[in-house]
């Protein structure tokens, strides 16, 4: 649900946060990118119960978005902006706030508040693009409250073949929390893709560093996936 004016737009419902534009930025691999913003509901890229506010020239992109009795009963906003210096770069600054519920051993849910401040900037020219976003704030977990993290995404991509149909790219993820070893997130990926429509066959690579724990048992392991996408 949304309307457009010549002030800019409003979206309401289950759609992406106002950051989620910069976050963008980095994540594009079809595999192992964007996993830094989505230890809170309003850095993720997705939230239920979002209302967005959009303001755009050919230069300037302005977002702002609220949301509310989200997952885990998250409540918070966000805040972003993006200027093009040129028509190859871009740079842009957000940043997010939310209040959400993590329960504990003894069953009592605790509301703890998360703040993510957030860089990023892009280059794209012919077939080379190249991207990094930075993050820092604290974040909360079960039983954990206010802990200090540091973030960085950054991803690099070349475009070949008609109409650019193969794309190569190499990404690398970094996230560290104080005292939240189940976040720690340190990698770097590698990543063939063919696009034909909407059909896109992919091969991917995921090279774990130190205590990387992203992969789907937690612990440090590299990882192969072979896919295949269609999108509606």
């Amino acid at each position: 649900m949304g309307g457009e004016t010549k002030f800019g737009t409003l979206i309401y419902g289950h759609q992406e946060n106002a950051v989620t534009y910069l976050t963008d930025f980095t994540d594009l691999a079809e595999t192992y990118s964007g996993y830094i913003n989505e230890n809170t509901e309003t850095s993720a890229d997705r939230s239920k119960n979002t209302l967005r506010y959009i303001y755009k020239t050919d230069a300037l992109t302005f977002q702002a978005s609220g949301t509310q009795n989200a997952n885990n009963n998250a409540d918070g906003f966000g805040l972003m902006a993006a200027y093009k210096l040129t028509p190859e770069v871009e740079l842009a600054a957000g940043v997010t706030s939310s209040d959400q519920e993590y329960g504990n051993a003894t069953n009592v849910e605790d509301t703890d508040t998360s703040n993510s401040y957030i860089l990023a900037a892009r280059y794209t020219k012919g077939s080379i693009y190249l991207a990094a976003t930075g993050m820092q704030g604290n974040i909360s977990a079960d039983g954990i409250s206010d802990s200090d993290f540091v973030a960085a995404d950054a991803f690099a991509a070349y475009y070949f073949g008609e109409d650019n149909s193969n794309i190569l790219n190499i990404g690398y993820s970094y996230y560290s929390a104080d005292d939240i070893a189940s976040l720690e997130t340190n990698f770097v990926s590698l990543e063939y893709a063919h696009y034909i429509g909407n059909f896109a066959v992919f091969s991917s690579y995921k090279i774990a560093l130190n205590n990387d724990t992203s992969s789907s048992t937690g612990d440090r392991e590299n990882e192969l996936l072979l896919g295949a996408r269609y999108g509606f």
